[in-house]
């Protein structure tokens, strides 16, 4: 199936779910990610704010914070499809960005390019081969794929988001692991 058709097919299927039932979900997948090795032993990682009913990683955001993570959250500039993490902390001031998506505020000296242990990366959907689609405009695989490979890229997704079959394209950029409210799908060789 196209990547067109299985963007609509999946965006209906997430915008029919309930708001106590997205919420739900969200808090299994983000108390699943706080259980699991790789986060306890993690120190640099970046999240996303939740638009269009995409899981929502408020509670792994607060989380981080309290063990004194470095956390860093996506601004997304629309001229050059880019985005640049901007470091977060208790007191950041958010403000909608592109999309109405909530960014940081933008403090030059706080945009970094660090080596990140993990980044999650929402998506439309995803595949059991660690494929994903997004919102078609290229922001995420422009910037995972200016990451070291020992960044773990996380896809982030409720189950009713995993589809049989995602054909990539030569500039699509393979998670190493999803997570779901069921649980973890994970690389071989992550």
């Amino acid at each position: 199936m196209k990547k067109v058709l299985i963007r609509k097919m999946i965006l209906k299927k997430r915008e029919d779910l309930s708001l106590d039932l997205q919420k739900s979900m969200s808090q299994a997948i983000c108390s699943k990610i706080i259980k699991s090795l790789f986060y306890l032993e993690a120190n640099s990682l970046m999240l996303y704010s939740s638009i269009r009913g995409e899981v929502d990683l408020k509670a792994l955001y607060i989380d981080a914070l309290k063990r004194h993570k470095s956390v860093f959250l996506p601004t997304i500039s629309f001229k050059s499809l880019k985005i640049d993490p901007v470091q977060c902390f208790i007191d950041t001031i958010w403000e909608k960005g592109p999309y109405g998506i909530l960014e940081p505020l933008y403090k030059p000296n706080r945009i970094k390019m660090v080596d990140f242990d993990l980044v999650f990366v929402p998506g439309v959907a995803f595949d059991r081969n660690f494929n994903r689609i997004g919102f078609g405009k290229g922001f995420y695989d422009n910037f995972l794929k200016r990451l070291p490979k020992t960044t773990l890229k996380i896809g982030v997704a409720f189950n009713m988001q995993i589809v049989e079959d995602i054909s990539s394209d030569p500039w699509d950029i393979k998670m190493d692991m999803i997570v779901t409210e069921k649980g973890f799908l994970c690389r071989e060789e992550s």
